[in-house]
């Protein structure tokens, strides 16, 4: 499962990631810009989307 996790606070991203990646067959990707992010979901597919909500370029709502 490919989990794409988006939060602009690095130990966020960090924390979340580490967590995830104990679970089998489980491969996150953090970014810290949504701007970034919606970039990426262009072009990679992803089965979940963690995202934070309030974000300074582009809030959760937004992007999503």
């Amino acid at each position: 499962m490919n989990i794409l996790i988006i939060d602009d606070e690095k130990d966020c991203c960090f924390a979340l990631e580490n967590f995830i990646k104990q679970i089998p067959n489980c491969y996150p990707l953090s970014i810290n810009s949504s701007l970034k992010a919606l970039i990426l979901i262009k072009e990679k597919e992803f089965d979940l989307i963690f995202c934070d909500i309030d974000m300074p370029e582009l809030n959760g709502i937004e992007l999503l």
